[in-house]
């Protein structure tokens, strides 16, 4: 299910369940991905660093001491990122339930009131 908009207002609620599961999962998807790619780029750094005792100048100090800065925000954005991938996915799989479950009820509650209408013509014309 891609995503729906249910007017609820037809029975009396409000539309809170819009959206797309699949976007939000998409979302998530990127959300990972961008941490990994974060990963490598910190590990990258790290290695830099780690291999630079070769390598002899100021240039190269000042380049160590700022790439373990670089590696440790990078290390938590990548967190934070995994992190919110999770909770994406795990809304993206909660929405598509309730979506689910709303357009079930809505059908169930169109019924309702198609039988009471139908019941409310058949009492008017049997008095």
């Amino acid at each position: 299910m891609s995503g729906i908009c249910l007017d609820l207002s037809q029975v009396g609620m409000s539309t809170e369940f819009d959206g797309s599961p699949d976007a939000l999962e998409s979302g998530a998807q990127t959300l990972r991905s961008t941490a990994t790619t974060l990963d490598a780029a910190a590990a990258n750094i790290r290695r830099l660093t780690e291999n630079g005792n070769e390598l002899e100048s100021q240039a190269f100090s000042a380049l160590a001491e700022r790439s373990s800065e670089v590696h440790g925000t990078m290390g938590k954005v990548a967190l934070r990122y995994r992190l919110m991938a999770t909770a994406t996915q795990k809304f993206a799989e909660v929405l598509r339930t309730e979506q689910q479950t709303a357009a079930r009820l809505v059908g169930e509650a169109a019924e309702a009131r198609n039988a009471y209408t139908h019941a409310s013509q058949q009492h008017y014309q049997a008095r």
